[in-house]
C-alpha cells in the first residue's frame, strides 16, 4: 500500500509541476520552453485522468481545474498575438488534441465546463490551420504533412 501511495503522491506532484511549467511558459518567449511544457502537460493529463476514480480524486480535480484554466489562458494569449511563432501554434494544436482526447464524460460538471472553455480557446489552432502554416511557412509538401503531424502531436 505504501508503494501505491508513493506512486500516487509522485504522480500528483509531477502533474502539478507540469501545470506550473505550462503556466510559466506563458511568460517565456522561447518556443522550445513552450514545447517542453506542452509535452509534460500532455503526460500529466493522462495520469490525472487515471486518478479521478481513486482515493486522490479531490487532489486530481484541483490540479485538473488549474490545468484547464492554464490551457485556456495559453490559447487566448497566443490567439491575441498577431504573429505567433509556428512552433507555438503547433504546440497549441497538440495541447488541444490532448484535451480533446480527455474523457470528459467522467468529469463532474464544473470540470467539464472548464475543459470546454479550454477547448473553445484552443479551437482556433485546429489541424487545418497547422497544415496551412506548415505548408506555407515551412514549405512542407502536402504528401509529408500527415506523417509530420503524427510525429508532432
Amino acid at each position: 500500500m505504501k508503494d501505491t501511495d508513493d506512486i500516487t503522491a509522485t504522480t500528483l506532484r509531477d502533474a502539478r509541476a507540469a501545470v506550473d511549467k505550462l503556466a510559466a511558459a506563458l511568460t517565456s518567449s522561447h518556443p522550445q520552453e513552450h514545447h517542453r511544457a506542452v509535452q509534460a502537460f500532455k503526460q500529466a493529463l493522462a495520469e490525472l485522468g487515471e486518478l479521478l476514480a481513486g482515493p486522490e480524486e479531490a487532489a486530481a480535480r484541483n490540479i485538473l481545474a488549474t490545468a484547464f484554466r492554464v490551457a485556456r489562458d495559453y490559447g487566448l494569449s497566443v490567439a491575441a498575438d498577431s504573429n505567433p511563432a509556428p512552433r507555438t501554434v503547433i504546440d497549441l494544436w497538440a495541447l488541444g488534441d490532448a484535451l480533446k482526447g480527455f474523457p470528459d464524460e467522467s468529469l463532474p460538471p464544473d470540470l467539464r465546463a472548464l475543459l470546454l472553455d479550454a477547448l473553445d480557446a484552443l479551437s482556433e489552432f485546429d489541424t487545418e490551420r497547422v497544415r496551412c502554416m506548415l505548408r506555407d511557412n515551412w514549405r512542407i509538401p502536402e504528401r509529408e504533412l500527415d506523417e509530420l503531424l503524427r510525429k508532432l502531436g
